[in-house]
């Protein structure tokens, strides 16, 4: 019986160990391709004109661009809400449905 055991739990050991394994090795493979194929991200700096009159002129796109957002975020975050639930169009026993009923409780009778 205690031998059952012991190479019951060896196996058990053996499988998990195989399974942690994989899961490794498939975490490393994922790194790996994500290191190998993400592109790297360019810093491009805004050249200075010195112009102060094409540097307002850029401050002001990015203001509006940034309002933009803003605004698009709000009106996101509306649509998001919970709207009410609207009502069924009919009643929830239609007069057919009662009425089938009704017949069916009459033929039964009184128990």
């Amino acid at each position: 019986m205690a031998e059952n055991l012991s190479t019951a739990l060896q196996i058990t050991v053996i499988g998990m160990g195989l399974v942690f394994g994989g899961i490794l090795i498939l975490w490393g493979l994922m790194s790996l391709l994500l290191r190998l194929t993400t592109p790297k991200d360019e810093i491009t700096e805004v050249p200075s004109t010195g112009d102060a009159a094409t540097d307002e002129a850029y401050a002001q796109k990015r203001r509006v661009a940034a309002l933009a957002v803003a605004i698009a975020l709000a009106h996101e975050r509306d649509q998001q809400k919970p709207q009410p639930f609207p009502m069924p169009p009919t009643a929830i026993v239609s007069a057919w449905q009662a009425v089938m009923r009704t017949n069916q409780l009459r033929r039964r009778g009184t128990r």
